[in-house]
Order: C-alpha cells, then sequence, then structure tokens
C-alpha cells in the first residue's frame, strides 16, 4: 500500500496483509464502482478515517443499506487536495465478489434485526 501527499511528495509504502476495511457508500457510488466506471473513492481527512486507514488493507467492502456489497481491491492510499480540502483518495482494483439480497431475504433480514 502506498501513502503520498500530492504537492508534497511525502510517500510512504508499507505491504499488507488481507485486512479489509468496510464503508457505506451511496447506490450511484456503488454502481460506478461495479460497472468499473469510478476507480477512485475519496474520503474526508478526518480523524476517524485517519484512525481507520492507519493499519494498511487490501481491501474494502463497500455496503448499500443491507441489499448490496461488494468486495474492492485496494491497491494504493494517497491523500490528495480537491476544492482546498485534503481528502483520502482510495485506488481500487478489480472487483472480487459481488452480493445483492433479493427482495424476500431483504425483508428477511430487516423483520431480524
Amino acid at each position: 500500500m502506498i501513502v503520498a501527499k500530492s504537492g508534497h511528495r511525502h510517500t510512504h509504502t508499507r505491504h499488507c496483509d488481507a485486512r479489509t476495511v468496510t464503508l457505506r457508500i451511496k447506490k450511484q457510488y456503488m454502481d460506478a464502482i461495479e460497472s468499473g466506471s469510478k476507480r477512485i473513492e475519496y474520503r474526508e481527512l478526518t480523524e476517524y478515517y485517519q484512525r481507520l486507514f492507519l493499519e494498511p488493507f487490501n481491501r474494502l467492502k463497500l455496503h448499500y443499506q443491507t441489499s448490496r456489497k461488494l468486495l474492492v481491491e485496494v491497491k494504493s492510499v494517497s491523500i490528495v487536495e480537491r476544492g482546498g480540502v485534503d481528502l483520502f483518495a482510495l485506488h481500487l482494483g478489480r472487483v472480487l465478489s459481488m452480493r445483492s439480497l433479493k427482495p424476500a431475504d431483504r425483508l428477511r433480514v430487516f423483520m431480524t434485526s
């Protein structure tokens, strides 16, 4: 995994085991990642995400509500500036697995929660 601060060129590389980070995502972004048109997922540079991304990871589990889940390879993580705001940029690789619950299964999950 590579963590870099663009502009400052502060870069270091860390190798990692198969650690997975789980994030919620909006449907439109999940669709774009699943189709391959979105290759970078951005998150604000907050204390929460700094703690979450502190340990190296190479997989990202994305979920939209309880109905869809996507497991995606993470190639690297960098810090970029967009619109005057520092963001984590998660550079995504291939989709490793997809899961979508049928409407009846979603109801069952909802009722047992």
